[in-house]
């Protein structure tokens, strides 16, 4: 469970050593959570969520199905500096 825009939601997240990008492993994972997620878990809707500047991370979110919902402000680290991030997502309709 993770904290989006001040609600508590399902989110996948991935973080890959970058020595492994591209080569679908966080695809992949993404996928297996899903359907665990809908399957196993009976969620009506799946997140993920990163900066606006992450274009890898919106692309496995893309690849994998999900929809770009909004952007939202986010405070992040210690100095509390504001990064805009984006909001994807999955429906079980969807799915």
């Amino acid at each position: 469970m993770q904290n989006i825009d001040g609600e508590n939601v399902p989110e996948i997240g991935y973080h890959i050593n970058k020595n492994y990008w591209k080569r679908g492993f966080a695809s992949e994972g993404s996928k297996k959570c899903l359907k665990h997620g809908f399957i196993d878990l009976g969620l009506k809707e799946i997140f993920i969520h990163t900066f606006v500047k992450n274009i890898p991370s919106m692309r496995v979110a893309e690849k994998v199905g999900m929809k770009k919902r909004k952007e939202y402000d986010k405070e992040v680290g210690q100095s509390k500096k504001i990064w805009r991030h984006v909001i994807y997502s999955l429906k079980r309709n969807e799915y």
